[in-house]
């Protein structure tokens, strides 16, 4: 629909009906931020890596695109299965690996190794982040720094498809004995980016949050993302971060 506003009521000017549109939503893939080509025999092809780093180990992130045969992702003694892909579809796996040199080996479902070829896995980057929040968006990014002067801690975060629902993000400065320092709860981007417009997946969005200058400096930060309305909170693997 198409509308004007004129001395405060809203004039019509007509709508339109669009077909329904079919979206294909399974497998889910998280869009990858640092891309890396790889592939091993018969498929599926290693279409990017990132990692969510926390001290001496990371959580790795593998985007993996068809056509491929189910493969068998395994660090250490964590293993992850990659199911048959069609082309065109993806899949995400996440599983622990070491931060300073990650290591992967990759078997068939009958259990026969199969080798990797392509660029080597990168190494994590210091206090890199990758964690999805339900099926809707990805944290990237984590970022203290003072501005007009605030604290303000600045996130970065990517959607995962295009959003149909209102979600608002809750982020608490925690002290080093556990005590709450400060709350900023609102829809990202101060209200001026709701997650209804985010259509486009992969795009960084930058998500300021200002607080007064805490009594004392914040040891690690909480954050939980909500749909606004029932106020259920998105899934996420972490929710509580050290400041880097």
């Amino acid at each position: 629909g198409c509308y004007t506003v004129v001395d405060g009521t809203f004039q019509d000017q007509g709508s339109v009906s669009l077909p329904p549109l079919t979206m294909d939503r399974a497998p889910v893939a998280l869009p990858p931020v640092r891309r890396w080509l790889g592939w091993v025999s018969g498929g599926p092809w290693l279409n990017g890596v990132d990692y969510d780093v926390h001290g001496e180990t990371a959580t790795a992130t593998l985007h993996w695109c068809g056509p491929g045969r189910t493969l068998l992702v395994q660090s250490g003694d964590q293993q992850r299965i990659v199911p048959a892909l069609w082309p065109g579809q993806c899949q995400t796996v996440r599983l622990p690996v070491a931060a300073a040199a990650p290591r992967l080996d990759f078997r068939r479902a009958d259990g026969r190794p199969v080798p990797y070829r392509g660029l080597p896995l990168p190494h994590p980057r210091h206090a890199e982040r990758y964690v999805p929040f339900g099926d809707a968006m990805v944290l990237t990014a984590l970022r203290p720094t003072e501005r007009d002067g605030q604290w303000v801690l600045d996130l970065t975060w990517r959607a995962i498809h295009p959003l149909t629902g209102d979600d608002a993000v809750s982020v608490r400065l925690i002290g080093e004995s556990g005590q709450w320092l400060g709350m900023h709860d609102i829809q990202p981007g101060l209200g001026a980016l709701p997650t209804l417009k985010w259509v486009t997946r992969g795009v960084p969005l930058l998500d300021p949050h200002p607080f007064p200058p805490p009594t004392q400096p914040p040891s690690q930060v909480g954050i939980t993302v909500y749909e606004r309305f029932r106020l259920t909170p998105l899934p996420a693997p972490v929710t509580n971060f050290p400041l880097p």
